[in-house]
């Protein structure tokens, strides 16, 4: 059975509205503030959603935020650095009368199934695969790592992953062997890089040379590292947390 919200409220306590104890890290191409116990089951869910190629847009996703919680009283799960909400425009929340099972879209693609979710037709533009792969997670003690607001009878909130364990039982890290994908490296997201190609390095919209090219960045640039992924490096430009675009990881040094 799932922890009850007051139950995780009780758990996490420590880092109620605690944002200097928040750790930040990548997800996929946007940057998340989190409890840091919690760093290597966001680090598995974000391996999830890359094998199932399932692509995150950083303007609608969000982590971290001391706030009240949706259509109730006490603080949110995001006030403790354990609740994530990936792209809510295209899995908005829904207050349905009733109770029932979540809709998914039978789209063979993500922009497909985010038109289904336009017209009502689905509750959100993931697919019962992925959800079931990001729900397998489990503690190496074999607890079950994350809810889905999908799952929720009286409302959907696809959106929303929440953190389903104590600290405690983050201690012993993540079962790897419950994660049905390769597992991301974590990037050092302070670590500063620059440009060391002497006609300079092209930036691209996606992690490989068939995406269009933004533009050149010349030598001697200085970018950070959100993520890394194969030979592609997802930079930031801005030093703002927020992804602009992705480089060929090998003309890229740390500064320092």
């Amino acid at each position: 059975m799932p922890q009850s919200t007051p139950e995780l409220r009780r758990l996490w306590k420590d880092y109620e509205c605690a944002a200097a104890k928040m750790q930040r890290i990548a997800f996929g191409p946007d940057t998340i503030l989190v409890a840091p116990q919690t760093v290597d089951a966001w680090r598995a869910l974000a391996a999830i959603f890359a094998a199932h190629g399932y692509m995150i847009r950083t303007s609608d996703t969000d982590s971290y935020n001391c706030r009240r919680i949706t259509g109730g009283a006490g603080k949110s799960l995001h006030s403790y650095g354990i609740a994530l909400d990936i792209n809510w425009s295209t899995n908005p929340y829904i207050d349905h009368a009733g109770e029932r099972a979540v809709r998914f879209s039978t789209k063979p693609t993500q922009a497909a199934r985010a038109l289904d979710v336009k017209h009502a037709l689905a509750d959100t533009d993931m697919t019962p695969a992925m959800i079931k792969d990001a729900l397998s997670i489990r503690t190496y003690a074999g607890k079950p790592v994350f809810e889905w607001g999908g799952n929720w009878q009286s409302v959907k909130d696809c959106m929303h992953f929440e953190i389903d364990v104590a600290p405690d039982d983050l201690e012993g890290g993540i079962d790897w062997s419950t994660v049905a994908a390769d597992p991301i490296a974590p990037v050092d997201i302070s670590t500063l890089y620059r440009v060391i190609a002497r006609e300079g390095l092209r930036l691209r919209e996606g992690p490989g040379l068939d995406f269009p090219s933004r533009r050149t960045l010349g030598a001697g640039t200085i970018v950070h590292i959100l993520s890394v992924k194969d030979d592609w490096a997802q930079v930031d430009l801005e030093r703002d947390g927020l992804a602009d675009g992705y480089m060929f990881h090998a003309f890229l040094e740390p500064v320092g």
